[in-house]
């Protein structure tokens, strides 16, 4: 829809050395979530390497917010009504914090004028809520057409440095990673804490030893799924009541903050 088409323009206006495309699906109704035939559209900048494999950088632009009624949230679809495809959900720091920070990451990478070795791969997602569809089906494909992904760096959730509890913490991220311990994405995890510290000395990189937090997921895991070393950018303090409601706006987003997490995560894409 239109926001697929305004992240493409995005892409475009940031360099004429993205390759901007559609990565498209048609998607049949199914479960709670899918309630119609639906196509679904991740939107892909590609900045061609030196080699063919692929650092993958990504968000998902959907959103969804629960129902304001006690009633509606108490419901069995716990106040989210799937099928309404423009209810109130502004999702300004989830997502709109990690796709606007891979738009920004496309544009600097792209401006450089350095020809890195990967072809990197800034990428935002679509279907997240709704199950991580668009990157389970982008997964997959990879597998299938055995295209080479390295790496997966996700941001979800990027761009507040306020806890629900009123504390202040900005300057910190915190990285996901999937285990045993010598596994690809810890791999990957301490990889990016020590490049950071090299490169952003004042902003830290806190590595957490788990896929997500509790009872929670986003899109690196469909590709650790397929073997693929993927790690999830989140901020350092949650705010729960900014998460899949309507407050969700843009005043719970800091622009300093953002900016110092994308610091930490090009100083390892960099390298």
């Amino acid at each position: 829809g239109a926001a697929a088409e305004w992240i493409a323009i995005q892409f475009r206006q940031a360099s004429p050395r993205l390759q901007v495309s559609f990565d498209t699906y048609d998607i049949p109704a199914q479960g709670e979530r899918i309630v119609r035939d639906t196509r679904l559209r991740n939107v892909m900048a590609t900045l061609p390497g030196r080699s063919a494999r692929r650092i993958c950088v990504s968000g998902h632009y959907d959103t969804v917010a629960r129902a304001v009624t006690a009633q509606a949230a108490a419901s069995a679809s716990g106040g989210f009504n799937w099928g309404q495809a423009d209810g109130p959900a502004p999702g300004a720091n989830d997502d709109g914090s990690g796709t606007a920070l891979v738009v920004a990451l496309a544009e600097r990478f792209a401006q450089s004028g350095i020809d890195f070795d990967a072809t990197l791969v800034f990428i935002a997602f679509a279907g997240e809520e709704q199950g991580l569809i668009g990157a389970k089906l982008h997964a997959q494909k990879a597998e299938q057409e055995k295209t080479v992904i390295d790496a997966v760096f996700n941001n979800d959730i990027v761009g507040n440095q306020v806890g629900g509890n009123g504390v202040v913490d900005a300057s910190r991220v915190r990285v996901f990673a999937d285990g045993p311990e010598d596994s690809a994405s810890r791999q990957l995890a301490r990889f990016i804490k020590r490049h950071a510290a090299r490169y952003v000395p004042g902003h830290g990189v806190t590595l957490v030893a788990r896929h997500d937090r509790f009872g929670r997921g986003g899109d690196h895991t469909a590709f650790n799924h397929h073997g693929v070393a993927g790690v999830r950018f989140s901020e350092a303090r949650e705010n729960y009541a900014r998460q899949h409601t309507v407050d969700d706006k843009s005043d719970g987003v800091s622009p300093t903050y953002l900016a110092n997490n994308a610091r930490a995560e090009a100083a390892a894409i960099a390298v």
